[in-house]
């Protein structure tokens, strides 16, 4: 029981690792002087400066039709009081480059500022034109949360079910499965077909997919659409049995484990050649 709680533990240590280092990765993504202006841009949000931003906004931002009206309704999701806490959640570059036109550089950046009241995400794009030497705001976007959503969906064990260390368990038991039985089957002299053999035992197949935020169990092979519908999956195949997705910074963490059919019919099918020499030869 000590070597799993040992695992386990191991396990979450690397969870834990990887997320945070989605928001150090963003972080060497943008320049530094795109990601100075994003957090003044941010800096100018939090505080309502409709005039900075208008300021430092494109030509056709500015032009928009009701912006100041506009501006008041976005701004109303800021959150008052001190900020305790600003993260770069994600980051990314789009490059254009139009006919006859100057290169286009469209910057995005994630933010998340923690208060005392709640959380705000900012989502930031800066637009830049040929050589200039850094943006102007393209959009903008806030979200308001009563807790930090980055926090609530990341990988944690406190306060988690007995469902959950039970996943965190076939997390690790269905790989070692299917390793055990891969070295099993490539040291067994004989085998018909051994290749096929290696690549079926390889993958699992449909299983259980799980919410680690929500603890919601679901079904690989069919699952219920929004618009209250099915979406059934013709081939599901899962590389060593365990499939582990984080879709963004918001996003949960979803586990999929599939079911290691190649492995199983490979131990029924190695018995059932064990039963053949015996009968064969006896039992010697």
């Amino acid at each position: 029981m000590k070597n799993y709680k040992y695992i386990l533990l191991l396990l979450s240590a690397a969870f834990l690792f990887s997320s945070c280092s989605m928001s150090k990765t963003s972080k060497k993504i943008l320049p530094r002087a795109v990601s100075e202006q994003m957090v003044d841009i941010v800096d100018a949000l939090a505080r309502r400066d409709k005039d900075y931003i208008l300021t430092h906004a494109l030509p056709e931002f500015r032009a928009i039709k009701n912006i100041d009206k506009k501006l008041d309704e976005t701004l109303a999701y800021v959150i008052d009081g001190k900020a305790l806490e600003t993260r770069l959640l994600t980051a990314n570059i789009e490059f254009y480059n139009p006919t006859g036109k100057e290169k286009i550089t469209v910057y995005m950046g994630q933010f998340e500022r923690d208060y005392k009241a709640g959380s705000n995400v900012y989502t930031v794009y800066l637009r830049k034109a040929g050589e200039n030497p850094c943006c102007s705001l393209q959009h903008f976007k806030i979200m308001k949360y009563d807790q930090s959503p980055s926090k609530t969906t990341s990988f944690s064990l406190k306060g988690k079910s007995f469902k959950h260390y039970l996943i965190l368990l076939l997390t690790v038991l269905v790989p070692a499965f299917i390793l055990a039985t891969l070295v099993k089957c490539i040291r067994t002299k004989g085998l018909r077909h051994k290749w096929l053999w290696i690549i079926f035992i390889l993958f699992g197949v449909y299983g259980i997919s799980f919410n680690w935020y929500t603890g919601n169990l679901g079904w690989s092979f069919i699952s219920k659409t929004s618009n209250s519908g099915y979406h059934i999956e013709i081939i599901n195949l899962i590389l060593f049995g365990v499939g582990i997705t984080k879709a963004g910074p918001l996003a949960p963490w979803i586990f999929e484990i599939g079911f290691p059919l190649g492995a199983v019919l490979f131990w029924i099918n190695a018995r059932k050649m064990k039963r053949e020499v015996i009968e064969t030869f006896g039992d010697n």
